[in-house]
Protein backbone atom coordinates (compact mmCIF):
# COMPACT_ATOMS: atom_id res chain seq x y z
CA UNK A 1 0.00 0.00 0.00
CA UNK A 2 1.56 3.32 -1.02
CA UNK A 3 0.92 5.91 1.96
CA UNK A 4 1.78 9.59 2.17
CA UNK A 5 3.42 10.70 5.70
CA UNK A 6 2.42 13.82 6.58
CA UNK A 7 5.61 15.10 9.10
CA UNK A 8 6.68 18.76 10.46
CA UNK A 9 3.63 20.91 10.12
CA UNK A 10 3.45 24.32 11.74
CA UNK A 11 2.94 24.60 15.13
CA UNK A 12 6.10 24.42 18.26
CA UNK A 13 6.16 20.55 17.68
CA UNK A 14 7.35 20.76 13.91
CA UNK A 15 10.62 18.86 15.40
CA UNK A 16 8.93 16.17 17.19
CA UNK A 17 6.68 15.19 14.38
CA UNK A 18 9.54 15.09 12.01
CA UNK A 19 11.38 12.32 14.63
CA UNK A 20 7.88 10.60 14.91
CA UNK A 21 7.42 10.43 10.90
CA UNK A 22 10.84 8.48 11.10
CA UNK A 23 9.34 5.93 13.32
CA UNK A 24 6.71 5.67 11.81
CA UNK A 25 7.96 5.14 8.32
CA UNK A 26 10.21 2.66 9.28
CA UNK A 27 7.51 0.44 10.70
CA UNK A 28 5.69 1.07 7.31
CA UNK A 29 8.53 0.05 5.57
CA UNK A 30 9.17 -3.38 7.91
CA UNK A 31 5.34 -4.04 7.22
CA UNK A 32 5.65 -4.00 3.15
CA UNK A 33 4.32 -0.81 2.64
CA UNK A 34 5.38 2.34 0.24
CA UNK A 35 5.64 5.23 2.58
CA UNK A 36 5.67 8.39 0.55
CA UNK A 37 7.07 11.27 2.99
CA UNK A 38 5.18 14.82 2.40
CA UNK A 39 6.87 17.68 4.89
CA UNK A 40 4.75 20.55 6.31
CA UNK A 41 6.92 23.60 6.67
CA UNK A 42 6.47 25.88 9.41
CA UNK A 43 4.69 27.88 7.01
CA UNK A 44 2.83 25.34 5.83
CA UNK A 45 4.25 24.75 2.44
CA UNK A 46 3.66 20.94 1.30
CA UNK A 47 7.06 19.95 0.29
CA UNK A 48 8.05 15.87 -1.54
CA UNK A 49 11.78 16.02 -1.76
CA UNK A 50 11.84 19.74 -1.68
CA UNK A 51 9.57 20.14 -4.34
CA UNK A 52 5.90 21.87 -3.86
CA UNK A 53 2.74 19.12 -3.55
CA UNK A 54 0.31 20.06 -5.92
CA UNK A 55 -3.14 19.61 -3.80
CA UNK A 56 -6.22 19.24 -6.05
CA UNK A 57 -9.42 19.15 -4.49
CA UNK A 58 -10.56 15.22 -5.79
CA UNK A 59 -7.89 14.79 -6.92
CA UNK A 60 -6.19 12.40 -4.24
CA UNK A 61 -2.40 13.19 -3.24
CA UNK A 62 0.54 11.88 -4.86
CA UNK A 63 -1.41 8.74 -6.03
CA UNK A 64 -1.67 7.60 -2.51
CA UNK A 65 -3.98 5.14 -1.30
CA UNK A 66 -4.19 6.43 2.21
CA UNK A 67 -2.50 9.21 4.27
CA UNK A 68 -0.90 9.16 7.49
CA UNK A 69 -1.28 12.79 9.59
CA UNK A 70 2.25 12.31 11.69
CA UNK A 71 1.39 16.05 13.14
CA UNK A 72 0.94 16.94 16.78
CA UNK A 73 -0.88 20.37 17.60
CA UNK A 74 -2.55 22.99 16.24
CA UNK A 75 -2.18 22.38 12.25
CA UNK A 76 -2.10 18.60 12.42
CA UNK A 77 -4.22 17.23 15.30
CA UNK A 78 -7.34 20.32 15.28
CA UNK A 79 -8.99 19.30 12.08
CA UNK A 80 -7.65 21.37 9.68
CA UNK A 81 -5.67 18.82 8.03
CA UNK A 82 -8.10 16.53 8.05
CA UNK A 83 -10.73 17.97 6.46
CA UNK A 84 -8.16 19.14 4.06
CA UNK A 85 -7.69 15.18 3.18
CA UNK A 86 -11.66 14.93 3.50
CA UNK A 87 -11.15 17.38 0.32
CA UNK A 88 -8.67 16.22 -1.59
CA UNK A 89 -10.51 12.71 -1.28
CA UNK A 90 -7.56 10.54 0.46
CA UNK A 91 -9.06 8.09 3.13
CA UNK A 92 -6.04 8.94 6.21
CA UNK A 93 -5.61 7.14 9.58
CA UNK A 94 -6.51 8.58 12.92
CA UNK A 95 -9.90 10.69 14.41
CA UNK A 96 -12.21 12.73 11.72
CA UNK A 97 -12.51 16.51 11.41
CA UNK A 98 -15.49 16.95 14.01
CA UNK A 99 -13.26 14.73 16.96
CA UNK A 100 -10.64 16.36 15.65
CA UNK A 101 -11.33 19.39 16.49
CA UNK A 102 -13.52 18.63 20.12
CA UNK A 103 -10.30 16.99 21.27
CA UNK A 104 -7.72 19.72 20.31
CA UNK A 105 -10.41 22.36 22.17
CA UNK A 106 -9.80 21.19 26.25
CA UNK A 107 -12.20 23.12 27.31
CA UNK A 108 -14.78 22.92 24.72
CA UNK A 109 -13.84 19.06 25.13
CA UNK A 110 -14.56 19.34 29.24
CA UNK A 111 -17.37 21.38 28.72
CA UNK A 112 -19.01 18.58 26.50
CA UNK A 113 -17.98 16.19 29.25
CA UNK A 114 -19.80 17.78 31.61
CA UNK A 115 -22.81 18.53 29.91
CA UNK A 116 -22.97 14.68 29.49
CA UNK A 117 -22.46 14.26 33.19
CA UNK A 118 -19.24 11.96 32.86
CA UNK A 119 -16.83 12.34 36.20
CA UNK A 120 -13.58 14.39 35.67
CA UNK A 121 -11.69 16.78 37.79
CA UNK A 122 -12.43 20.50 38.39
CA UNK A 123 -11.51 22.70 35.72
CA UNK A 124 -10.76 26.91 35.12
CA UNK A 125 -10.84 27.99 31.54
CA UNK A 126 -8.56 31.35 30.76
CA UNK A 127 -7.92 32.17 27.51
CA UNK A 128 -5.23 34.39 25.92
CA UNK A 129 -6.45 38.10 26.94
CA UNK A 130 -8.72 37.24 29.72
CA UNK A 131 -8.15 39.03 33.09
CA UNK A 132 -5.88 36.89 35.28
CA UNK A 133 -7.48 38.03 38.44
CA UNK A 134 -10.69 36.17 38.16
CA UNK A 135 -9.17 32.91 37.27
CA UNK A 136 -6.46 33.45 40.08
CA UNK A 137 -9.84 33.42 42.31
CA UNK A 138 -11.28 30.45 41.17
CA UNK A 139 -7.97 28.64 41.55
CA UNK A 140 -8.03 29.66 45.21
CA UNK A 141 -11.63 28.99 45.59
CA UNK A 142 -11.25 25.41 44.48
CA UNK A 143 -8.05 24.17 46.35
CA UNK A 144 -9.94 24.16 49.11
CA UNK A 145 -7.99 26.77 50.86
CA UNK A 146 -4.34 24.80 49.49
CA UNK A 147 -3.46 28.00 47.12
CA UNK A 148 -3.24 30.93 48.32
CA UNK A 149 -3.45 34.49 46.07
CA UNK A 150 -0.59 36.66 46.39
CA UNK A 151 -0.23 40.19 46.42
CA UNK A 152 1.36 42.42 44.11
CA UNK A 153 5.31 42.11 45.06
CA UNK A 154 7.60 45.29 45.28
CA UNK A 155 11.30 45.00 45.29
CA UNK A 156 11.62 44.76 48.78
CA UNK A 157 9.55 41.56 49.08
CA UNK A 158 11.37 39.81 46.32
CA UNK A 159 14.56 40.79 48.18
CA UNK A 160 12.80 39.27 50.78
CA UNK A 161 11.79 36.10 49.28
CA UNK A 162 14.95 35.50 47.72
CA UNK A 163 17.33 35.44 50.61
CA UNK A 164 14.40 33.18 52.48
CA UNK A 165 14.52 30.91 49.32
CA UNK A 166 15.94 27.44 49.01
CA UNK A 167 15.96 27.86 45.28
CA UNK A 168 14.91 30.38 42.68
CA UNK A 169 13.93 29.04 39.58
CA UNK A 170 12.98 32.07 37.18
CA UNK A 171 12.98 32.93 33.31
CA UNK A 172 12.83 36.61 34.44
CA UNK A 173 16.72 38.16 34.27
CA UNK A 174 15.59 40.07 37.16
CA UNK A 175 14.95 37.84 39.81
CA UNK A 176 17.91 36.14 38.53
CA UNK A 177 20.25 38.54 38.94
CA UNK A 178 18.45 39.62 42.68
CA UNK A 179 18.87 35.82 43.52
CA UNK A 180 22.52 35.97 42.13
CA UNK A 181 23.46 38.82 43.80
CA UNK A 182 21.59 37.13 47.75
CA UNK A 183 23.87 33.64 46.85
CA UNK A 184 20.66 32.04 46.58
CA UNK A 185 21.01 28.44 44.15
CA UNK A 186 19.20 29.25 40.82
CA UNK A 187 17.81 27.46 37.91
CA UNK A 188 17.36 29.50 35.35
CA UNK A 189 15.01 29.33 31.82
CA UNK A 190 15.69 30.40 28.80
CA UNK A 191 14.23 30.06 25.61
CA UNK A 192 15.32 32.17 22.60
CA UNK A 193 17.88 34.05 24.67
CA UNK A 194 21.58 33.74 25.45
CA UNK A 195 21.90 32.24 28.93
CA UNK A 196 24.95 33.27 28.70
CA UNK A 197 23.91 37.56 28.20
CA UNK A 198 21.83 37.34 31.25
CA UNK A 199 24.30 36.29 34.31
CA UNK A 200 26.02 36.18 36.84
CA UNK A 201 25.69 32.50 37.63
CA UNK A 202 27.29 30.42 40.11
CA UNK A 203 29.18 27.49 38.79
CA UNK A 204 26.70 25.14 40.43
CA UNK A 205 23.75 26.85 38.96
CA UNK A 206 21.54 25.22 36.21
CA UNK A 207 19.98 26.89 32.80
CA UNK A 208 17.33 24.70 30.88
CA UNK A 209 17.62 26.61 27.57
CA UNK A 210 16.26 26.51 24.06
CA UNK A 211 18.38 28.74 22.88
CA UNK A 212 20.14 26.73 20.61
CA UNK A 213 17.37 25.55 18.55
CA UNK A 214 15.97 29.10 18.43
CA UNK A 215 19.16 30.84 17.11
CA UNK A 216 17.07 32.33 14.75
CA UNK A 217 15.74 34.76 17.05
CA UNK A 218 19.34 36.27 17.37
CA UNK A 219 20.04 36.80 13.95
CA UNK A 220 16.09 39.04 14.15
CA UNK A 221 14.71 36.18 11.78
CA UNK A 222 12.31 34.20 13.87
CA UNK A 223 10.42 31.41 11.59
CA UNK A 224 8.26 30.32 14.68
CA UNK A 225 6.00 33.28 14.78
CA UNK A 226 6.80 34.08 18.90
CA UNK A 227 9.30 33.89 21.05
CA UNK A 228 6.98 32.63 23.64
CA UNK A 229 6.98 29.02 22.08
CA UNK A 230 10.90 28.09 22.29
CA UNK A 231 10.74 28.68 25.79
CA UNK A 232 7.05 26.45 25.66
CA UNK A 233 8.94 23.63 24.62
CA UNK A 234 11.04 23.56 27.68
CA UNK A 235 9.11 20.32 29.34
CA UNK A 236 8.33 20.12 33.12
CA UNK A 237 10.15 16.99 33.56
CA UNK A 238 13.54 18.90 32.47
CA UNK A 239 12.60 21.40 34.80
CA UNK A 240 11.96 19.05 37.90
CA UNK A 241 15.65 17.34 37.22
CA UNK A 242 17.28 20.70 37.58
CA UNK A 243 15.72 21.66 40.40
CA UNK A 244 16.32 18.11 42.01
CA UNK A 245 19.94 18.23 40.94
CA UNK A 246 20.52 22.13 42.13
CA UNK A 247 19.22 21.07 45.36
CA UNK A 248 21.22 18.10 45.77
CA UNK A 249 24.50 20.49 44.56
CA UNK A 250 23.09 23.19 46.86
CA UNK A 251 22.74 20.45 50.33
CA UNK A 252 26.79 19.27 49.62
CA UNK A 253 27.82 22.68 49.61
CA UNK A 254 26.53 23.12 53.01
Amino acid sequence: MRVALLAGGRSSEHDVSLASAAAVRSGLEQGGHEPVSVEISRDGRWTRGGSPVVLDPGGGLLGCDVAFPVLHGPYGEDGTVQGLLEALGVPYVGAGVLTSALCMDKVLFKDLMAAAGLPQVRYVAHREGDDEAPLADAVVHGSSAAAVRAPVTTLGDLLALSARAALMVSGDTGPVHIAAAMRTPIVGLYGPTWPERNGPWDADDIVVSRAEACECHHKRECRRGAAEMCLNEISIESVKDAVDLRLQRAARGQ
